[in-house]
């Protein structure tokens, strides 16, 4: 207890000494951690004794817990691996010494400090994976909660107070089972795939060459019955999942299937390539024959391969251990579709709201963490979060492509668009595109005539700022055919004039963006009839009409020739 005095006296000297010197935002939480031994000195290995106190700030929500003069005892330590080698904003762990209601979630003495000095995309990428796994309905996913933290009085910027990965009935509840136990090996078990040949582990390899490490987060120590038991688990699951007959129900025997689904379109969505390559976690319960995957842990690595969708196990970074070959499961690629369909349907509803109120919110944050670390992270929060935004749309796209669902508030709403058309003939700038805005026709469509515009260069289609509507094309030099449908992608690249477009209009369809270039045409399209010869005049679906009131696209069929043309 004299030890804890004299600590939090001297905390206290230390935290005061350093008032004058502080620069939080005063927007978020801050949490004050003082430990007795020098920050140089906080190693990666072994806890140190500190304390801690939170002030709230005036957040709703959110307790404020001791203060400068009555600091809690807690003891800190880094954590991670590139992210604590890699950089000076680094990551600790904290281990309370009586449990609380950190930052309004559920009372636990370990938590994470967080610095994601590698997010280089507002801090957004854990955010987006995380609410992804809750609304995809993985068992328990980590909270995070953001503030803004002091070590020994320096400011550090903006971290993640976030739940750490741990056997708990408040995170992954199953049984615990004991260190170095001899009987009842079979759970609970919490293993990692980790890409690290450092930590308890036991090795395998997969039939490519490729060696998987699994690391044991409980048990800590292993018995032989233990070491026995979990070697002949993993190479079990290695066995099946390359086995050659994939029609095999075997598998999901022993591995669960809708959990190993809802992880894989979590990671698919984020191109997360080093989600089955490290922070990879399983585990299983005493009495269940099935090893589940999760929780989800450390999106460091997604959307780093740009906005060129594929598959994660795709020409990846890092080594995708197992789920190209999981993939070619048909039971697997069935079950996906089928959550994927459920996802699209009341899942996607609501994330880009949920990302763009969290960027507001830490937005002004992100900027004081900026001034104390320029060579990390964003100061402007927000444009990243619309970047995420943009590369979450595209691969949802994709994937709803190949996944046979898209989500329906990810269609626009018919008719709420300034629509422009941007690019280097405007200077991309709507204050320039008078001329070039789009006029709203019905169905989810949007016209612009060509007829005296300036317009031979790239160009782009977009509302204000990009903001939601930025289409292009899926590569960059794509040029569009006339009187031909033409692919548009979320946040794509610019698109290629078209020679001979004069006379044509372009007609955009938000509902399955695409871009037309077609004929214009007032009642009859007379430019492509003979003077004495009136066509038949049919809708695209084959019906015979006598005009072409309503707008749409008509086939004029005359003696020599069939004309297929838009209104």
């Amino acid at each position: 207890m004299k030890q804890l005095n004299v600590l939090l006296a001297t905390a206290s000297m230390l935290t005061a000494a350093s008032a004058m010197a502080q620069s939080h935002s005063g927007t978020l939480p801050v949490i004050y951690v003082n430990s007795q031994v020098p920050t140089e000195d906080i190693k990666k290995g072994e806890y140190v004794d500190a304390t801690y106190y939170l002030d709230n700030c005036g957040i709703a929500g959110i307790e404020s817990i001791g203060d400068a003069d009555n600091q809690v005892a807690t003891e800190i330590k880094g954590r991670g691996n590139y992210t604590w080698t890699g950089f000076d904003k680094k990551p600790y762990k904290l281990k309370l010494a009586k449990k609380a209601t950190l930052m309004g979630m559920d009372k636990n003495k370990h938590f994470a400090l967080l610095a994601h000095a590698d997010d280089n995309m507002g801090f957004m990428r854990n955010i987006a994976g995380f609410e992804l796994s809750r609304r995809l309905g993985l068992p328990w996913t980590p909270m995070d909660k953001p503030v803004e933290f002091y070590l020994n009085g320096d400011y550090k910027g903006l971290y993640f107070v976030t739940q750490t990965i741990r056997i708990d009935e408040t995170r992954v509840n199953i049984t615990e089972q004991d260190d170095l136990a001899t009987e009842n090996v079979d759970g609970g078990w919490l293993v990692e795939i980790d890409n690290y040949d450092t930590d308890p582990h036991i090795t395998l390899e997969e039939p490519t060459g490729y060696p998987i490490y699994f690391t044991f987060q409980s048990p800590e120590e292993l018995s032989d019955p233990q070491l026995s038991y979990l070697t002949e688990q993993m190479t079990l699951l290695n066995n099946l999942i390359y086995n050659e007959d994939k029609n095999s129900t075997e598998l999901f025997d022993h591995l669960d299937l809708d959990d190993a689904v809802r992880f894989y379109i979590v990671q698919e969505i984020l191109d997360d390539t080093e989600s089955y390559h490290g922070s990879c976690y399983l585990y299983k319960n005493t009495g269940d024959d099935k090893w589940h995957f999760g929780p989800v842990w450390d999106f460091g690595n997604a959307f780093q391969r740009g906005d060129k969708c594929q598959f994660v196990w795709e020409n990846p970074t890092f080594n995708q251990t197992w789920i190209g070959e999981i993939y070619k499961y048909p039971a697997f690629q069935n079950r996906v579709k089928e959550i994927w369909k459920e996802f699209c349907q009341s899942g996607y509803a609501g994330l880009e709201d949920y990302l763009t109120d969290y960027a507001d919110y830490i937005s002004t944050a992100a900027r004081s963490n900026y001034n104390r670390w320029n060579q990390y992270g964003n100061e402007n929060v927000v444009s990243e979060k619309n970047n995420m935004i943009s590369m979450i749309r595209k691969s949802v796209d994709w994937l709803g492509d190949r996944w046979g669902a898209k989500p329906g508030n990810n269609d626009p709403e018919p008719g709420v668009y300034e629509l422009y058309l941007l690019g280097d003939d405007n200077g991309w700038n709507v204050g320039n595109a008078s001329d070039y805005k789009f006029t709203y026709i019905g169905d989810n469509k949007y016209e612009l005539k060509l007829d005296n515009l300036t317009f031979e260069k790239r160009y782009k289609i977009g509302t204000d700022n990009w903001d939601p509507i930025d289409l292009g094309a899926e590569e960059e030099g794509m040029t569009p055919e006339l009187e031909k449908s033409f692919k548009l992608v979320h946040a794509g690249k610019n698109i290629e004039y078209t020679p001979g477009i004069d006379g044509h209009r372009m007609i955009v369809d938000l509902g399955n963006n695409t871009l037309l270039f077609t004929k214009q045409a007032t009642g009859l399209d007379m430019t492509t009839a003979t003077v004495d010869e009136v066509p038949e005049i049919y809708t695209i679906t084959g019906q015979r009409v006598e005009d072409m009131d309503a707008h749409g696209i008509y086939i004029l069929r005359y003696s020599d020739r069939t004309v297929k043309v838009a209104r």
